[in-house]
C-alpha cells in the first residue's frame, strides 16, 4: 500500500501548526496559504493536511491515515485515500508537475 511522508515541518504551539509559510489553525480548521489566503477544504481534506503536519518526517500507511481520520476500522479502499491525499497535495501544491515538496508518497511501503 502507498505510504505518505511530509517534509519538515515547525510546530509553534497546539492550536496552530506552520509549515514552510503556510498556516494551519487546528481549532478553527482553517489553512492559509504564503500569501494569507484562506485555502478551503473539505472536512476530510483537512483532518488529513492537519494529521500530516501534526506528524512531519513520518511515514504513514493507508491504515494509519484511516485511523487519524476517524475512520477506524470503516471499510474504506485504498484508492479513496489516494484521492483525498491528492486533493490535498494540489491545493497546497498546486497543479505542478515538480515533484512533491510537501507530500511524498513513497510505494510498496506500510
Amino acid at each position: 500500500s502507498d505510504v505518505y511522508k511530509r517534509q519538515v515541518i515547525n510546530k509553534t504551539n497546539s492550536e496552530v501548526l506552520y509549515f514552510d509559510d503556510w498556516k494551519i489553525g487546528l481549532s478553527a480548521c482553517t489553512s492559509h496559504n504564503p500569501s494569507g489566503e484562506e485555502v478551503k477544504m473539505m472536512t476530510y481534506e483537512f483532518r488529513i493536511l492537519s494529521k500530516l503536519v501534526t506528524y512531519p518526517n513520518h511515514t504513514l500507511s493507508h491504515n494509519q491515515v484511516r485511523e487519524l481520520m476517524g475512520l477506524g476500522d470503516k471499510t474504506s479502499d485504498g484508492r479513496s485515500i489516494n484521492m483525498l491525499v491528492g486533493k490535498v497535495r494540489r491545493k497546497i501544491e498546486g497543479n505542478s508537475s515538480d515533484a512533491a515538496k510537501y507530500i511524498k508518497t513513497i510505494r510498496n511501503q506500510g
